[in-house]
């Protein structure tokens, strides 16, 4: 699933109310990539998704979101983050606690 928050058209026109759409579960979700350009995003926090229930999510890309519940993401094996509001990044320790929570992680971009 690609979605991009800037071509999205909803009556309230914010990305935020575009993430509220997709609240069920996604049991069979493999592959998630959202890109905004951070309009409607809360201190680059990833809004609530898919009631939290993604277990077969392997890859994630994540455009100008840095944050997300711990073990939200649990058997990923490729990410993407970019264009990361430095302010808004997880700490070295957090984002390290990551990486330990990922033991299937075989490919990293930043």
């Amino acid at each position: 699933l690609h979605l991009d928050a800037d071509s999205w058209q909803s009556s309230a026109a914010t990305s935020g109310t575009m993430f509220h759409q997709f609240k069920f579960p996604a049991p069979i979700l493999t592959s998630l990539t959202l890109v905004t350009d951070g309009r409607g995003i809360t201190n680059g926090i990833l809004p609530h998704m898919f009631s939290g229930e993604m277990p077969c999510l392997k890859k994630l890309c994540l455009k100008h979101l840095t944050a997300w519940p711990r073990g939200y993401f649990q058997s990923l094996t490729h990410v993407c983050l970019y264009d990361q509001n430095e302010s808004t990044r997880p700490t070295m320790d957090e984002f390290l606690d990551f990486l330990a929570s990922s033991p299937s992680l075989e490919e990293l971009a930043l």
